[in-house]
C-alpha cells in the first residue's frame, strides 16, 4: 500500500444520510480502511486509523497492510477533515501526501470517511469504516 489506503472489492455498503449526521467530534474514534484505488487492502490486516481531536485540530496515528508507522496532521470541520499524511512502508520507502475526507454516517449506523487524497501525483479514493 502507498499512501494510507488500499483497494479491496466492497460488498455493497449502505447509502450515506444527511451530512448534519456527522459528529462535532471524532476524537477517540478509530476508522479501518475497506476501499482505495491506490492499492489492494488486505482484509484481514487492514489499515487502522486512530484520531485525536482538540477543536478543530485533528491528528492521530496509523498502521497496518503495508504501513509500518504512520502519522497525519490537519483540521475536522463541519464533517470534513482536510490534512498531510506520512508514513513509512515496510519496505522502508516514506509515503507522504495530503488529502480532504468527507465524514458521512449511513444507514447501518456507522461513520464512513471517503476519502480524496494525491499520491506521487496522481488523484485516488479511499473508503474507511468506523471500527
Amino acid at each position: 500500500m502507498d499512501g494510507p489506503v488500499g483497494l479491496c472489492i466492497l460488498a455493497p455498503v449502505s447509502t450515506p444520510t444527511s451530512a448534519s449526521d456527522a459528529p462535532a467530534s471524532i476524537d477517540g474514534m478509530t476508522f479501518v480502511m475497506v476501499s482505495s484505488t491506490a492499492s489492494e487492502v488486505d482484509p484481514h490486516a487492514p489499515t487502522s486509523f486512530d484520531y485525536h481531536q482538540d477543536g478543530h485540530l485533528l491528528w492521530g496515528e496509523y498502521t497496518g497492510d503495508t504501513v509500518r508507522v504512520g502519522r497525519f496532521v490537519g483540521s475536522f470541520t463541519d464533517g470534513r477533515i482536510t490534512l498531510r499524511f506520512a508514513h513509512e512502508k515496510k519496505t522502508g520507502e516514506m509515503v507522504m501526501g495530503e488529502a480532504d475526507s468527507i465524514v458521512e454516517r449511513r444507514e447501518d449506523g456507522r461513520l464512513y470517511l471517503v476519502e480524496a487524497f494525491e499520491k506521487d501525483g496522481v488523484q485516488h479514493e479511499s473508503v474507511c469504516v468506523q471500527a
